[in-house]
């Protein structure tokens, strides 16, 4: 039997209290910062946002009315989301940094209150210096106290776009991230043993089809991986190097079936890093990622095959009040809504303006991409423009507002259920300390 923390109803009815509890003893440790400014300093902040959204399911289409209890079509509800934060940093000794934020997030959707929930954040990083070899970890861990069900479709093509993230993360999970690297240098060379370990646990229940025609059911995942890049800085501020890491994903079980999606992992990839131009900032990744499963494959699936790894992004501030990101990345991993593999990718460009001292507006567009290895034949494309504005009335409090619309093109045959658009307006205010 499957264990998992449990979250029961009568702690979920208390989700505020332990988040306003949490949030009072890391106040009460940042109160010792007066008295050890030197080692210790605290940060406390809070949001308040206020979100219409168009489209809470994901659904343009009505459902089929012979599928009992599918989610509605057009659905639309204000949402708020209540966002405190504290967070420490700590010095315990010279060149070595502790530091530990905390960020609840209380959201309710008025409308569809199904899809209230409650999340918990903490991230705790560490740099340091031992011996003359620099040490980076960081752990961010997610708990999401939402519905411990998922959703029922009745469209045509089975759940929204590449599973509907964002429904998905509104319900009960576990989201586990780290990483940790090492750095020897040697002159311009260094070398750089790194590790990453990625776990998923949802904590919804699953249904097989039988019992619940439409429903979409949430699969655990995890991800372990290792490896060391050696590089040369080939010229001022800019390093080059190549990396080989091994690896190992799992995909947990779908009630009683045997399939499941474990690989093994090895990637051979090139890295250049650093600041070759004062207006430009490049951090890139990319090459070959070969996967060897290590189920019993459908005939259809090419053992071991191979894919494009990257990731990779550039800052370019052509001016002192201009800055143009771009994203890539691209990556294969199990899916959590079916026991298979996919490709998951995302472009992105975003433009930040300084339109006044105290104003900056930012533009971007996003394309987010799932592609299905055979025999599933999937590939769904979401398209997000957006735009916000930000006002800093004065150090501690900053006023926000913004607008972004998802719209879909999906290669399933008939894409009704999956292809959907989505209006988001939000106005959000924060203050900080």
């Amino acid at each position: 039997m499957k264990t998992r923390l449990s979250l029961t109803q009568p702690m979920r009815e208390k989700s505020a209290l332990f988040a306003a509890i949490a949030l009072c003893g890391l106040c009460a440790a940042g109160a010792a910062a007066e008295k050890q400014a030197k080692t210790l300093d605290y940060r406390l902040g809070a949001t308040v946002k206020e979100t219409y959204d168009s489209n809470v399911y994901l659904q343009d289409k009505k459902p089929d009315p012979a599928v009992v209890g599918a989610a509605p079509a057009d659905k639309d509800s204000f949402v708020t989301s209540i966002i405190p934060s504290a967070g420490l940093t700590w010095r315990p000794a010279e060149g070595w940094t502790l530091s530990a934020d905390y960020t609840p997030e209380i959201t309710r959707y008025h409308a569809a209150p199904s899809e209230n929930y409650d999340r918990h954040l903490v991230q705790i990083g560490l740099d340091g210096e031992a011996s003359g070899v620099p040490i980076r970890q960081r752990n961010t861990i997610v708990v999401i106290d939402g519905d411990n069900e998922g959703l029922i479709f009745g469209g045509p093509g089975g759940a929204p776009a590449i599973g509907g993230v964002p429904l998905r993360n509104r319900r009960d999970q576990f989201v586990y991230k780290g990483n940790i690297r090492f750095t020897l240098s040697s002159g311009k060379w260094f070398v750089r043993p790194l590790a990453t370990g990625y776990v998923h646990d949802f904590w919804t229940k699953q249904y097989l089809a039988a019992e619940r025609p439409g429903y979409e059911n949430y699969i655990d995942r995890a991800e372990g991986v290792g490896g060391v890049d050696v590089g040369r800085e080939i010229c001022e501020n800019t390093r080059f190097y190549l990396s080989y890491r091994y690896g190992y994903q799992f995909q947990g079980n779908l009630r009683n079936i045997a399939r499941h999606s474990d690989n093994h992992i090895n990637r051979i990839l090139f890295g250049l890093e650093g600041s070759p131009a004062p207006w430009l900032k490049l951090d890139i990744l990319l090459g070959p990622d070969i996967r060897d499963m290590s189920y019993d494959p459908d005939p259809r699936v090419q053992d071991p095959h191979a894919v494009v790894y990257i990731d990779s992004h550039a800052t370019i501030t052509p001016t002192k009040n201009d800055a143009v990101t771009l994203t890539v990345v691209r990556y294969e991993q199990p899916a959590f809504a079916s026991l298979t593999v996919y490709e998951d990718i995302t472009y992105d460009v975003a433009w930040r303006h300084q339109c006044l001292p105290n104003l900056a507006m930012t533009a971007g567009f996003r394309a987010y991409i799932g592609d299905w290895r055979a025999p599933a034949n999937r590939e769904d494309w979401i398209y997000t423009p957006r735009v916000s504005f930000a006002y800093t009335v004065n150090k501690h409090l900053q006023l926000s507002a913004g607008y972004s619309y998802d719209w879909v093109d999906s290669a399933v045959a008939d894409t009704a259920g999956r292809e959907f658009t989505r209006h988001l307006v939000f106005l959000s205010g924060r203050c900080a300390y």
